[in-house]
């Protein structure tokens, strides 16, 4: 009777490894062409059309979380101003003058002809004010802000300071107050014309729109 050999040939066990290694380098490869594909598809658009998203997406921001209905009939130069410009991410800069449009009364015109979100009158001679806001649109009513990242890259505790609460804590009223005030007079959200209002900024908003 034949001995059954059970030891492995000789080469096997390089062949294994050197199919092993053309398998992973294989993988390597595909992930690398999609990782491209991915860089191509981010960077495919021209400057022009990535300022015209970034117009667009100020002026929905803005709209769904700083403009309210008792501030119109508001300037549009104060609606770039104090608003839009505000709502811009950080690391970008919105600059009207790179889009397609040029001009901010050429790009509201076309959010009021085409998009119908709002309506310009001209109020007093060559001075433009936003009259009135469909906030009941679809487009606004599903917009999203973007969630704005501290520059610091700190969490949201650390923007709401040290508060020396813990997640889950019962806050009185007055507590409430008092750390809501902080934060707005750490980050400036005072309006600047009327001390009364308070500009919404992206992490305000969240915490306005969250459910408990």
């Amino acid at each position: 009777m034949s001995e059954l050999n059970l030891a492995p040939r000789e080469g096997a066990g390089e062949q294994g490894e050197a199919g092993e290694r053309e398998e992973n380098q294989e993988e390597e490869k595909e992930e690398q062409e999609h990782g491209d594909e991915d860089v191509e598809e981010e960077d495919s658009r021209s400057p022009q059309e990535q300022m015209d998203a970034l117009l667009l997406q100020c002026f929905l921001h803005a709209l769904k979380s700083k403009v309210k209905k008792s501030e119109l009939p508001l300037l549009t130069s104060t609606f770039l101003r104090n608003h839009m410009i505000t709502c811009c991410p950080s690391g970008k800069q919105l600059d009207i003058k790179k889009s397609s449009y040029k001009k901010l009364s050429k790009f509201l015109q076309c959010m009021q002809q085409q998009h119908h979100l709002l309506q310009v009158k001209e109020l007093s001679k060559g001075v433009e004010s936003i009259v009135q806001v469909d906030w009941k649109h679809p487009e606004l009513r599903s917009f999203r802000p973007p969630e704005d990242r501290p520059k610091d890259g700190g969490s949201r505790r650390e923007q709401w300071g040290d508060s020396q609460k813990r997640k889950g804590a019962v806050l009185s009223p007055g507590e409430i107050r008092t750390i809501v005030t902080e934060y707005v007079k750490k980050n400036e959200l005072v309006h600047e014309i009327n001390k009364n209002y308070v500009t919404i900024d992206p992490t305000l908003c969240d915490c306005l729109l969250e459910k408990s």
